[in-house]
Formats: structure tokens, sequence, C-alpha cells
């Protein structure tokens, strides 16, 4: 939970893009939610979806995004939190 909370509050700011930014924030606080509730099904969804907004921005990031460090990061915790929910997220594609 404290590794959720980090990716919210101080690497999920970092994010260049805007649009991707308040979607990961979004979906970061909705995993924040879902596992202080106990519900796996919420948080299996909110990683596949942190996961998938990602990968996707990844894919299209330029060289000269300096986020890149921060999104590796929050898909490290991702993966920890997949291996606890089992989510299916086995990390960045790109």
């Amino acid at each position: 939970m404290p590794s959720v909370t980090d990716a919210r509050v101080r690497l999920a700011p970092a994010i260049s893009n805007l649009s991707v930014r308040e979607r990961v924030m979004h979906d970061l606080q909705e995993l924040e939610s879902a596992l202080t509730n106990g519900d796996g099904s919420k948080a299996r969804f909110h990683v596949r979806v942190v996961g998938s907004v990602l990968n996707d921005y990844r894919a299209v990031q330029s060289a000269t995004t300096t986020d890149g460090a921060d999104v590796v990061a929050i898909s490290l915790m991702l993966s920890a939190v997949s291996n606890v929910v089992d989510a299916g997220f086995n990390g960045l594609t790109s």
C-alpha cells in the first residue's frame, strides 16, 4: 500500500503528458481505495488500466521526455501489486 501511495503522490505528478498523468493518478487513487477496502476485482481492474496506459505511453513517448524513470518506477510497483492481487501485469512491454 505505501508503494501505491508513493506512486500516486510522488511519481505520477512527474508524468509529462497531462492526460496520461491525470488518468494514472485517478486510477492509482482507485487502486488505493480498492486495496484499502479489500476489493480484489477492482484492484485487478485498476492495475490493468494503469499498466495499459503506461505501456501505450511508453510506446509513443519521445526521446526528449524526462519522465521515463518515474514511469518505470510506477510499472515496478504495479508488477508487485499485480503479484498480490493476481492481475497478470508483467511490466512495461516497450
